[in-house]
């Protein structure tokens, strides 16, 4: 099977105390993309207990996608057979979404079991990294008490422990102040194979792994031990993108809502809120319930440089709902407006397409916004009405300066560990 037939990836968990450790055995055409590292989950509750068939979905979710692009056989010792069916219908939303990858690897189990009832259904849970979107999700369903889970290994790296204790402690604040319980999670997820080298194979359909096939599948899985620690019934996960959005995403209502685990449903939530309306929302809870709320939205940070793109987009979006983001987490004067401006006319702001008509949403908008006294905020709004978005990232195209193909290629393709030690060596949070 290993040299003339079909690639396989063999995948077992076993739970110590309140981590789980993932084994794997994979057939050597596959090697290259993995590495002597073990991919692991741990969690701030004791595993004991805990059904196998329930161990092992993390690390199922992480690989599933893997397999079927690479067109192998992802073998597995035991699983639950709700999962397992869901993820035949996961896999149909992924060729849908990318009809150019055949997707025809496939996911096996010696034994399923069904385990739909073996544990008490509480409250729901809700992904909760404390950005617009996981903000939006928790203002729409706070009524319902959601226990909170964060993630260390989504968007701030295992190497970043201090940006992470920075995460966790505005998130235990959040929590506690709300009375909501909180999970953390710290996971080597995104790391313990060579996404790079899936990203160089496939770089004409999806220049990055994560946000193309794990944002979504992955972060759910991770919470299936959860579920039947703390009886979960629905897992929320905030949307990214939004009904107006064509752009093919990893997270998505074709492939988190088909998601299913004994008596656990996952929920895509918010996907038919823009960024926009999403500020709006948070807008009124902050009027009404919390003038001081906190937004991080900076990837890869533990707070916000009021520097990069995604800030800049939020910072303008806060303002056209008439909020000073100097008390949400941002740096926000008139220089930084000078700034933005700037920016995009030079086009040296990062505009891909999500974020143009992000931009174009504001533009839109711009006849009710809501007064702000603001010195030269007005100014902005003004010159930003006549403003061409696509003019505008059409420049940054033009002016974006990518490595020479063989480098990237070289960076991309090396073996591990020296794949690794490279992109560490370059600073890389996720090498």
């Amino acid at each position: 099977m290993d040299v003339t037939g079909t690639p396989y990836i063999a995948l077992s968990a076993r739970a110590d105390g309140s981590t789980i450790q993932y084994e794997l055995q994979v057939s050597r055409r596959l090697n290259t993309y993995f590495s002597s590292e073990r991919m692991f989950v741990t969690y701030d509750v004791d595993l004991a207990g805990v059904p196998a068939a329930f161990l092992v979905i993390p690390g199922l979710a992480t690989l599933a996608p893997i397999a079927w692009i690479l067109g192998a056989e992802l073998h597995t010792p035991i699983a639950d057979t709700i999962f397992i069916e869901s993820l035949q219908r996961v896999r149909q939303s992924f060729q849908h979404m990318y009809p150019t990858i055949h997707w025809d690897g496939d996911v096996r189990a010696a034994a399923v079991v069904n385990g739909d009832g073996t544990y008490l259904r509480g409250d729901e849970a809700l992904l909760f990294s404390g950005g617009v979107d996981s903000l939006a999700s928790f203002v729409s369903h706070r009524h319902a008490k959601p226990r909170l889970v964060s993630v260390w290994g989504a968007d701030v790296g295992l190497g970043q422990a201090h940006q992470w204790e920075q995460v966790a402690a505005a998130n235990r604040e959040f929590a506690g102040s709300r009375s909501l319980a909180l999970s953390l999670v710290k996971t080597n997820f995104r790391t313990f194979f060579n996404h790079y080298k899936l990203r160089a194979r496939f770089f004409s359909t999806f220049q990055n792994w994560y946000s193309a096939a794990q944002q979504g599948l992955g972060l759910v899985g991770l919470c299936a031990p959860l579920s039947y620690v703390h009886g979960l019934p629905h897992i929320r996960i905030p949307s990214t993108h939004t009904l107006e959005s064509a752009q093919p995403w990893g997270s998505h209502p074709t492939i988190d809502g088909e998601v299913r685990w004994a008596s656990t449903q996952v929920i895509h939530d918010g996907y038919q809120f823009s960024r926009q309306m999403k500020l709006g929302l948070l807008a009124e809870y902050i009027r009404h319930e919390n003038p001081q709320l906190p937004i991080r939205v900076c990837w890869g940070r533990g707070g916000n440089c009021s520097r990069c793109a995604k800030c800049c987009l939020t910072m303008i979006g806060l303002a056209l709902e008439g909020l000073d983001p100097n008390h949400h987490g941002f740096r926000f004067d008139a220089a930084v407006l000078a700034f933005i401006r700037t920016q995009l006319e030079e086009g040296s702001m990062a505009l891909r397409s999500s974020a143009v008509w992000r931009w174009m949403e504001i533009q839109k908008r711009l006849a009710t916004r809501k007064r702000l006294e603001f010195d030269g905020v007005d100014e902005f709004f003004t010159w930003f009405r006549g403003v061409s978005i696509p003019h505008c990232q059409a420049k940054f195209k033009a002016n974006s300066r990518r490595p020479p193909a063989m480098v990237r290629h070289y960076l991309e393709t090396r073996s591990e560990p020296v794949g690794r030690w490279i992109r560490k060596w370059r600073g890389h949070p996720f090498p």
